[in-house]
């Protein structure tokens, strides 16, 4: 509010709470290829009616646990991460990465 006036006030708590999902979307959507080149269609297909599921669910929770403003919106970036952290540990083991590393 101090750089635009505070009619943008909202629209910046808005920003604040998607910044870690476009984070998250940034790092996970090139990795999402790799569920093509593995030919695992069928585990891409499961996943995103999954998460569908969560993202509904979530923004009902949200809604109801905080509000009608802040809530929904809260819910989806929660699922929707989830969502991304699935599809990044996901694509490492697809990689076959996981089974080069050495043990620490």
């Amino acid at each position: 509010p101090w750089a635009l006036g505070d009619e943008w006030q909202l629209a910046g708590t808005y920003a604040a709470i998607l910044c870690p999902l476009f984070l998250a979307r940034f790092v996970a959507s090139p990795l999402s290829s790799l569920y093509y080149i593995r030919n695992r269609h069928a585990e891409d297909l499961i996943l995103h009616v999954a998460m569908i599921g969560s993202v509904v669910i979530a923004m009902k929770m949200g809604g109801a646990a905080m509000g009608m403003t802040l809530g929904p919106l809260t819910g989806y970036v929660a699922a929707y991460g989830a969502v991304y952290v699935v599809y990044v540990i996901r694509s490492y083991s697809f990689s076959g990465l996981s089974s080069k590393v050495a043990p620490l």
